[in-house]
């Protein structure tokens, strides 16, 4: 999978750089301060975890 996941939500604050985003489909919370580029981080890790089975 290389994109976002549509199930996913985000919150940001800071100018953007810190990131919460939470995706109950694939039970994956990712938190992140002071990331330059949010989406491709999201995009990374979509890419490398899978849905639970």
């Amino acid at each position: 999978m290389g994109h976002v996941s549509t199930t996913g939500r985000s919150a940001r604050g800071n100018g953007g750089r810190h990131l919460l985003w939470v995706d109950p489909a694939r039970e994956l919370v990712l938190v992140s301060h002071w990331t330059e580029e949010p989406l491709g981080l999201i995009r990374e890790v979509s890419r490398t975890v899978t849905s639970p089975s």
